[in-house]
């Protein structure tokens, strides 16, 4: 099925949408306002009830072509945020926290340190994860993926584990890197522990190299996922970038259900509140990778451990449509409004 369809089912069925009437005006207006079909009306939610505020919000295209624009003239910060192997060789002599790197492979050849190693079988790729990790669990996603497609947590630390298939010939036809699992903070593990729950800040260095945080907000799995990606189903919500805290309610894409929720639907902990863990210095240390790769518009996944922020990655084409539903109208935003009104 495709995402539009999803999307135009979800619609018909959400209980809380406003009159009809009152939506085809309103996307009209918006429409008109973006000078483009109002999809970001219907994908940001923006015709339920509770908002009014629906011309605070950017175009879908509009969106795309102003982060294009912003970034055009970054294209070697650009490449290492997108290759999660050059990121790591970047980052990992820096004092900025990430997660080790155990190896990586390109088809059916792995490397680790000085040793390359051909695989030939799904046996031979389990043993070899136990023997570069210590029979501990390792997470591995794609060099160049996006969105937390194709990322995967390998249970190597169970004597009977043996990957699927699937999973086992995506990676030796393509390139993946292998890291250490996070341990996350037990107090994120409270609301949800299958996965490790990003916090997101998103940044704007402005034409006198100042740091600006845009918006915040984290991102939960639900349903044992072991991933919580928002373009995978994950719920996310905002976070107040002057306190550290949760506000308001969780939200989940439209074509994944449009979830709207005050409590996690697992773990059923209340979000509206919640302190956030080392944020202050997750805000630090996100400035001080900034300093060491200057690009406009950036978006920045921390881990938060028990000892403090890590970086999973860094996104140098970040999601105008989660940057705006976590603001709540990036047009409205005292810094980054003003640019989007020059696009």
């Amino acid at each position: 099925m495709s995402i539009n369809l999803k999307k135009l089912k979800m619609f018909l069925k959400d209980p809380d949408k406003k009159p009809y009437y009152k939506i085809f005006f309103e996307a009209l207006r918006a429409g008109i306002k973006e000078k483009e079909l109002p999809r970001h009306y219907f994908s940001k939610l923006l015709y339920r009830k509770d908002v009014n505020n629906y011309l605070d919000y950017v175009g879908s295209f509009r969106g795309v072509k102003i982060v294009k624009d912003l970034n055009k003239d970054n294209d070697n910060a650009a490449d290492i945020l997108t290759n999660k192997l050059l990121f790591d060789y970047f980052f990992k002599d820096k004092e900025i926290r990430i997660p080790k790197m155990l190896g990586y492979n390109i088809k059916n050849v792995f490397y680790n340190n000085n040793e390359k190693i051909e695989v030939r079988n799904k046996e031979e790729f389990i043993q070899l994860m136990k023997r570069w990790n210590s029979g501990n669990d390792v997470f591995c996603k794609p060099i160049k993926g996006m969105q937390g497609q194709n990322c995967y947590k390998l249970r190597t630390n169970s004597d009977n584990y043996m990957i699927e298939d699937k999973k086992f010939y995506n990676i030796i036809n393509s390139s993946y890197i292998y890291q250490e699992v996070i341990k996350q903070h037990s107090k994120i593990n409270e609301i949800y522990e299958s996965a490790v729950n990003p916090l997101r800040i998103v940044t704007y260095l402005d034409d006198d190299n100042n740091i600006h945080h845009i918006s915040s907000f984290m991102t939960f799995g639900i349903g044992k996922k072991n991933v919580s990606n928002n373009s995978s189903g994950g719920i996310f919500i905002p976070v107040d970038l002057n306190e550290g805290k949760l506000i308001g309610e969780a939200v989940q894409y439209l074509e994944y259900g449009g979830l709207q929720c005050t409590n996690h639907p697992n773990s059923g902990v209340e979000f509206d509140g919640f302190k956030v863990p080392f944020f202050e210095e997750s805000l630090k240390i996100i400035e001080k990778a900034v300093e060491y790769l200057p690009i406009k518009l950036s978006g920045w996944d921390i881990a938060i451990t028990e000892d403090g922020p890590c970086i999973i990655e860094g996104n140098s084409f970040p999601s105008m449509a989660s940057m705006d539903i976590g603001y709540g109208g990036l047009k409205s935003h005292p810094i980054l409004g003003e640019v989007i009104e020059k696009f």
